[in-house]
């Protein structure tokens, strides 16, 4: 089983499978094609974002894996969740924008 379908599989089980989705790209800008982390759960005003990296190659090589770490987690798990951030920010200003808007009509 792949991480993907592991993470889909526990969070469907772990929370309302209607409020849980295994596909998370999305396009929030035309011809921008994006991927949001591998979780997000909101419960009032917190929010938790979570990313994860599946290893796939064993190796006894130390450097090896610090490199794989520094890279795979370190840099890009953070700026999938640093971008993940942004956009939830970036939907939830757009959406008061658009509410506020309705109200003055």
């Amino acid at each position: 089983m792949t991480l993907e379908k592991f993470t889909a599989q526990l969070n469907a089980t772990t929370f309302w499978k209607e409020f849980t989705f295994s596909e998370t790209r999305f396009f929030p800008h035309p011809k921008k094609q994006v991927e949001l982390a591998d979780g997000i759960v909101k419960i009032g005003s917190l929010t938790l974002v979570f990313q994860l990296k599946e290893r796939t190659e064993e190796t006894a090589d130390q450097e090896a894996e610090r490199l794989w770490f520094r890279r795979k987690v370190l840099r890009k798990a953070t700026d999938q969740i640093k971008a993940s951030l942004g956009y939830l920010t970036e939907t939830r200003r757009f959406v008061s924008r658009m509410s506020t808007a309705m109200k003055l009509r």
